[in-house]
């Protein structure tokens, strides 16, 4: 990767020549971070689809599955679910109501723990009570649970297909 954008640089600098020291290296750094930019936001998923298109490989050097959802920018969550190792389930029914708030609608931390605006809880062995209170005129209140509670996580994303009620974030927008 170094290399391919040490190429936009370098020809940048060979094109712009006849400018002063001070304007190649302003024009190769600004070439290089739009090549950059362009590459992660249609390059990846444009390579990443011929490959497979062409049976050539399926996969897409993500680290992990879990690391590839949280690099989603382009389909937002809709809901999220958290099962509980005992059996609760934290529930966000539909995450555009959230749009407004910090972290919304959702974060999914890089050691597995998640952050996410319940708006029902249901026990293992009890009824599904409904969160009232977590958008509240003195404030949101985000629910935090840590990896080693996380038996299941459940996301829905809208993928343009079926128009949700209204737009929901993605978690890698906040």
């Amino acid at each position: 990767m170094s290399l391919v954008f040490s190429l936009v640089a370098s020809a940048s600098l060979y094109w712009w020549q006849a400018f002063s020291p001070i304007t190649q290296g302003a024009v190769a750094f600004a070439l290089t971070m739009a090549a950059a930019l362009l590459w992660r936001r249609r390059g990846i998923d444009m390579l990443t689809n011929i490959l497979r298109n062409g049976n050539t490989t399926w996969s897409d050097d993500s680290p992990s599955a879990w690391a590839r959802l949280q690099e989603n920018r382009k389909y937002p969550v809709s809901q999220i679910s958290v099962l509980l190792i005992d059996g609760t389930w934290i529930n966000c029914d539909e995450t555009a109501i959230f749009n407004d708030v910090p972290w919304s609608p959702c974060v999914l931390g890089s050691s597995g723990d998640v952050l996410m605006y319940a708006t029902s809880i249901k026990p293992k062995d009890g009824p599904d009570r409904p969160q009232t209170t977590t958008l509240h005129s003195i404030g949101s209140r985000i629910t935090y649970i840590p990896a080693n509670q996380i038996a299941r996580i459940l996301l829905r994303h809208h993928h343009g297909g079926a128009s949700p009620r209204s737009t929901a974030a993605s978690p890698a927008e906040t």
